[in-house]
């Protein structure tokens, strides 16, 4: 009996890595049309991220559209005296998260919400990491102004057109598959 639940599970398991695996190959079919489609942070650039940022002891940190929660998890290891939060809306996406955080150990100092951004009240983020589209960062510059006072936010790739960034990190070259990562830090 305990052999046939096992298999079950192994089958439950590879399913769901089979669906990460398709929505990662081909993040349109995945986005159920939010606005901003999947593409998770590059792992090589998380330290760097992580570091723009800097994350302090008592920081409150948001992700926008936090997808997977890789990034979340990665900032929770590398500065665990902070508090995390992933949003996301995408409801297969946000419980990839949720199952990711449970298979750490479900740490305190991270929690993942399902919802828009767009409607999250950021009154008590000392920093904010986003990887959106251009649109997006403009249509919320004005709530980061109005919400985020003292704030320092990162955003990987897309710029905001009417704000100067504090900072822009190079991430990576640009190559013949990939463009050139950049990312660029705001202070509110």
């Amino acid at each position: 009996m305990s052999f046939l639940i096992a298999l079950i599970v192994l089958d439950i398991a590879l399913v769901c890595v089979a669906i990460y695996a398709a929505s990662v190959v081909f993040p349109p079919l995945f986005s159920f049309n939010l606005d901003v489609p999947f593409v998770p942070t590059r792992r090589p650039h998380f330290s760097r991220i992580i570091e723009a940022l800097e994350v302090y002891d008592g920081d409150v940190v948001y992700e926008l559209g936090s997808g997977d929660g890789r990034f979340i998890m990665a900032c929770a290891r590398a500065r665990s005296n902070a508090r995390y939060v992933g949003i996301e809306r995408n409801p297969f996406l946000h419980l990839i998260a949720l199952w990711r955080r449970k298979w750490a150990g479900s740490p305190a100092n991270v929690s993942f919400v399902r919802g828009d951004f767009f409607t999250t009240d950021f009154s008590d983020a000392t920093r904010l990491y986003a990887y959106l589209m251009p649109q997006v960062m403009d249509a919320l510059l004005p709530k980061f102004e109005r919400e985020c006072a003292g704030a320092r936010l990162a955003s990987t790739a897309f710029a905001f057109s009417h704000k100067a960034p504090a900072e822009v990190i190079k991430l990576s070259t640009p190559s013949r598959l990939n463009g050139q990562h950049t990312l660029y830090v705001y202070a509110f």
